[in-house]
């Protein structure tokens, strides 16, 4: 395997957006290993002898990485998809959700919703805004009372996770100083 010494910015960011979609990097990859992929992958690529054989290749299984899909989440059993809704919602878990909407999975069907918004709610830390006091009172900014307002009560039950922060009346920005407190179901 032989790596290129020169990168344009463009190929940089489609290696970076690939990286971080967890898909292969394909120039570092030789013809036949490249041939080898296109097969197991039954992608039709031109013939292997000609000049641009390994541009060819490339740009096939870039395409069948971009148009894959899985459409047997269904068939899985009940438990092994709940793990891969808590999985892929581990990364919501590290920031604090501000003016939440349902997550794209929810919104596939009813099932999916039924199975997905308890483990959204129960997982994520949602922000709490409160305007700056212009007395002696805070109160809800209206995005976080529109939120919290909409919310099913069976969905709002499931919420662990809230961490309540000030705004600038001025500007209607926060900051991270700002937040008050964390609140976390169990730790109260």
């Amino acid at each position: 395997m032989r790596l290129r010494s020169r990168i344009t910015t463009s190929e940089l960011r489609d290696r970076n957006l690939r990286y971080d979609r967890g898909l292969l990097t394909y120039e570092n990859c030789s013809t036949p290993e490249l041939s080898n992929f296109a097969v197991q992958r039954n992608t039709v690529t031109p013939g292997s002898n000609s000049k641009n054989a390994k541009r060819n290749l490339i740009q096939a299984l870039h395409q069948a990485d971009d148009n894959q899909t899985f459409s047997h989440l269904l068939d899985l059993p009940p438990e092994v998809r709940v793990f891969i809704y808590e999985f892929y919602f581990a990364d919501f878990f590290a920031e604090h959700i501000h003016m939440p909407t349902n997550p794209p999975l929810a919104d596939v069907s009813q099932l999916l919703r039924k199975e997905v918004a308890p483990i959204f709610y129960s997982m994520c830390t949602f922000r709490v805004a409160l305007t700056a006091p212009s007395s002696k009172h805070c109160r809800l900014h209206p995005r976080s009372a529109f939120f919290f307002g909409t919310l099913e009560p069976a969905m709002l039950k499931r919420i662990k996770s809230l961490c309540i922060y000030i705004r600038n009346a001025a500007d209607d920005s926060y900051y991270k100083e700002d937040q008050i407190v964390q609140l976390e179901q169990g730790r109260l």
